[in-house]
């Protein structure tokens, strides 16, 4: 079903604010995620710098008249570096991963005491970890991507063993050189020339993402390495694996070189929106036999690795953040059929290159951090100095059956002093003008038996399909009584 606009046009934010922490090591938080359980759409999980954790209730972590308590759940000091990522796990509502760039994994039960709160360590990588992304439906089952170039397939139910006096698991499997540049690595001073084998120093993993239980795509620092897809059935052979296939980045000669800093999936597994440095987003068809993007986005401004892109869990709608203090979405309703639509399918307004629709601002620096809840309720952007949740005004007005009939919004609303709602994207000058110029759509025609629709219009007799031969067969009735000669020189 095609959802509405206006569950988009009318977002609102009531708060621009940064949650206090429970310490003074605490200073602001530089990333954010919501837990993945729909019974948990309310919960924001935050890391910081200085590598603490916290939980707090997105109802009510503006509100400074409610106890601390009741607004921030868990607060952990959890690593001794930044927080890069934290991610619930799946079918756990009560235990959260987090990674950082102490080059850990950690796992956390939440419903330990403080005092008596234990981590169980993943350790493996020699760098930041830079991704996490789970198994679909295994809880036990997730990958990381870090900048010492590794992928490592890690299992929660493999034991424990004693690693530098701490007590850890390791990876069941690990992608050395998961995305090789051209340069060689130096071989280890004192290493014999008959066993130094050449290996190339990889890019930074930036991004790792589950397509399904098997295949896992990642991607690096550096575009010119694709998007690559593992099969994680697959053995490695000296820590080294072969993708079974490669999505294609389109690079020119002369660019600036740019690489990935996210990937997300849609709701339904088959498309893959990629985030590069080169202040673009591409998106490719996982089921097509293609290694192409099958459309690109912009007017957003990446230039740092730390730039998210998420996807909607509820419409075919996604969000980025940007460098101009704000985070950008694209409805991308208009590319595919509803069965709620009122237009043909083949007809749709249909562009190579794609711009924003709605812009959601009130940020002081730029926005890295966005995310929609588990059931799309809430919408997160977060800077460096705030956190915005957005979600539906207190006093919805109905949805409009037809999107021209006007109805008027509620004029009583409690607008604060941060107080900002939806805006429409502005485009430029040039990027109107390459929008015009890049459009090669026509005035879609309305379905057969929709509301208000025309007759289809006669568009003249159907070209004859030619089914039969255009000689004479030699059986004709005819031909029976004449000779043999005279039915061939007929």
């Amino acid at each position: 079903m095609r959802c509405p606009s206006a569950v988009f046009e009318e977002l609102e934010s009531r708060h621009y604010t940064m949650p206090v922490g429970e310490t003074d090591a605490h200073n602001s938080w530089v990333t954010a995620r919501f837990s993945p359980h729909q019974s948990q759409e309310h919960i924001l999980y935050l890391g910081d710098d200085p590598g603490n954790i916290g939980i707090f209730d997105v109802r009510k972590f503006h509100d400074r008249s409610v106890p601390i308590e009741e607004r921030q759940l868990h607060f952990i000091p959890a690593h001794d570096g930044a927080i890069m990522d934290i991610v619930g796990v799946p079918n756990k509502e009560q235990q959260i991963v987090s990674i950082s760039g102490d080059s850990t994994v950690r796992c956390w039960d939440l419903t330990q005491s403080a005092a008596d709160r234990k981590s169980e360590l993943f350790y493996g990588h020699e760098g930041s970890v830079r991704s996490i992304c789970f198994s679909p439906d295994e809880s036990n089952v997730f990958a990381t991507g870090g900048r010492d170039g590794k992928i490592k397939l890690w299992d929660m139910r493999v034991s424990q063993i004693k690693k530098k006096d701490l007590d850890c698991r390791l990876a069941t499997t690990t992608y050395e050189t998961a995305h090789p540049s051209s340069q060689l690595e130096k071989p280890a001073p004192g290493t014999p020339r008959s066993k130094a084998k050449p290996k190339y120093v990889p890019w930074s993993v930036t991004s790792v993402l589950y397509l399904d239980n098997y295949h896992i795509a990642t991607a690096s620092s550096n575009a010119e390495s694709g998007i690559r897809v593992w099969d994680v059935r697959m053995p490695t052979r000296n820590g080294e694996g072969r993708p079974v296939r490669t999505f294609r980045i389109p690079t020119s000669k002369g660019q600036k070189t740019f690489g990935v800093t996210c990937m997300s999936i849609d709701r339904f597994g088959s498309r893959i929106f990629v985030s590069c440095t080169n202040s673009t987003i591409f998106e490719y068809a996982t089921l097509s036999a293609s290694l192409e993007p099958v459309n690109n986005y912009s007017g957003v401004k990446i230039g740092d690795f730390y730039t998210q892109v998420a996807c909607s869990p509820v419409a075919d709608v996604i969000a980025c953040g940007s460098e101009d203090n704000r985070a950008l979405m694209f409805d991308l309703q208009d590319q595919y059929h509803y069965m709620n639509d009122r237009f043909l399918p083949d007809e749709v307004e249909k562009r190579r290159t794609r711009f924003p629709k709605y812009s959601l601002g009130g940020h002081e620096k730029k926005v890295l951090n966005v995310g929609w809840s588990a059931n799309g309720k809430y919408f997160m952007s977060m800077d460096e100095g705030g956190v915005r949740i957005w979600n539906e005004p207190r006093h919805r007005k109905a949805w409009p059956l037809n999107e021209d009939d006007p109805i008027p919004a509620p004029e009583t609303r409690d607008l604060g002093l941060s107080y900002e709602q939806v805006k429409p994207f502005e485009m430029t000058d040039p990027d109107a003008a390459m929008s015009c110029m890049d459009s090669i759509s026509i005035s879609p025609r309305q379905r057969l038996g929709s509301v208000g629709s025309s007759p289809q219009k006669n568009r003249g007799a159907k070209r004859r399909i030619v089914l039969t031969s255009p000689f004479k067969t030699i059986g004709s009735p005819r031909l029976l009584n004449r000779s043999p000669m005279a039915k061939i020189c007929k």
